[in-house]
């Protein structure tokens, strides 16, 4: 038994598996962690690809490469695939924090182990700055993600073979969180580093079809009224705008 499962989720993007990889091989000799690679089936078109390729399902723990269904359900894949006592997604393009610790993980487990452990993470935009993500309290949800995807780790045992709805494209991390939160789980925040991810990924491409998930996951999952769930997306595409400003985004993220 591992205390945690790495599952990384890959198609053509070889790039970023190369940084997802390198992110984490140093910790790949510990028996407490294990590499979980789902890739769907890629189509190496250069050696060096290749290479990446062969080299990410070499390191890995374990790995399938074979067709699938969309993000979620290789999501799910990984997740029956794990063995850990916690899972954390880390898709190709994410990154482990050079902060990120082992040691301070399995001092939190135990007896009376988190359902959750939420921990901090950097976004990386294109003009290179960094802007440090903290998480919200679990009030929050109703309004969002409360949390960050790639700093949440999940005990395993609470997620079943299943844990995202495939109905959802793009926010079904949303949705599992939302659940998990609503059933009472015990959530441990934590200051600590776990990731790095760069804007510009499908929720970022895919903005509107974001909002569209988030207000149908919201309003199922919450009493909160259409109306105001109509207001937050528009509220959310004025500082998706916004946040194209290095400035305001400095400024936004002193106070979210």
């Amino acid at each position: 038994m591992k205390l945690i499962s790495i599952v990384t989720i890959h198609l053509a993007d070889f790039e970023g598996l190369a940084k997802t990889m390198r992110s984490i091989e140093q910790h790949l000799d510990s028996s407490a962690l294990e590499w979980v690679l789902v890739d769907g089936g890629s189509k190496s078109a250069t050696a060096e690809e290749q290479k990446i390729l062969e080299e990410g399902l070499g390191k890995s723990s374990v790995y399938v490469s074979e067709p699938d269904q969309g993000i979620y359900d290789a999501m799910n894949k990984g997740t029956r695939m794990a063995s850990g006592d916690y899972v954390i997604y880390l898709n190709a393009g994410d990154e482990l924090h050079e902060n990120f610790s082992l040691e301070h993980i399995s001092g939190l487990t135990g007896v009376s182990a988190p359902g959750m452990i939420w921990g901090r993470c950097v976004e990386r935009y294109l003009d290179g700055q960094e802007v440090e993500l903290k998480t919200r309290s679990t009030a929050w949800t109703w309004y969002g993600m409360p949390a960050y995807h790639p700093a949440i780790l999940f005990r395993r045992a609470l997620l079943g073979p299943e844990p995202y709805n495939t109905h959802f494209q793009i926010a079904a991390d949303y949705d599992l969180v939302s659940r998990l939160v609503k059933s009472g789980v015990t959530i441990q925040r934590i200051p600590m580093h776990i990731s790095r991810f760069y804007h510009g990924g499908i929720s970022d491409i895919c903005h509107a079809e974001t909002l569209r998930e988030e207000h149908e996951i919201r309003t199922r999952h919450f009493p909160v009224p259409r109306l105001v769930s109509s207001l937050i997306k528009w509220l959310k595409t004025g500082l998706k705008t916004l946040s194209a400003l290095a400035w305001f985004r400095r400024i936004w993220r002193r106070w979210v």
